[in-house]
């Protein structure tokens, strides 16, 4: 069987709770409750593909608990992107009923860092074993800890 042979069909439905709504370049844009039809996440993108922002349902009107659907209640996270198109934060933006608009947190969510040590990790050039991989994801904000990635 050539590469050529192979389809990509995306997962449309699970079977059980939820069904996943795509765009016509194949981009998960909704992920909706099967029972009740409301939309439990939403995500964007920019015209390069890459993913920008999601929205998914995390509290209901009050401030309590997840109430079952995306609304204007339940918090945005946008990417950040540096000039290789890698991620290298992700900030919040939550609805303020007082006065009534969209606020952005002053610190990023998360924050990403890359190896750059060289070819060798060391500085030389003897392989590109870990070179432009995330060294660390780094969580603020109501998550509280450092995390560092231990892949290469």
């Amino acid at each position: 069987m050539s590469a050529r042979s192979v389809c990509f069909t995306p997962l449309t439905d699970d079977r059980e709770n939820y069904e996943y709504v795509y765009d016509v370049w194949g981009r998960l844009r909704f992920v909706v409750n099967r029972d009740t039809s409301d939309t439990v996440a939403e995500y964007t993108y920019n015209g390069l593909g890459h993913r920008t922002g999601w929205h998914s349902d995390v509290t209901d009107d009050s401030g309590g608990g997840p109430d079952g659907e995306v609304d204007d209640y339940d918090p945005w996270y946008h990417f950040v992107y540096d000039d290789r198109w890698r991620v290298i934060a992700v900030y919040r933006a939550f609805h303020d009923p007082d006065p009534e608009e969209w606020a952005i947190d002053a610190a990023a969510k998360e924050r990403f860092v890359y190896h750059n040590a060289g070819l060798d990790e060391y500085g030389g050039s003897s392989s590109t074993y870990g070179v432009g991989k995330a060294a660390a994801r780094i969580r603020t904000g109501d998550l509280w800890f450092t995390k560092p990635l231990l892949y290469h």
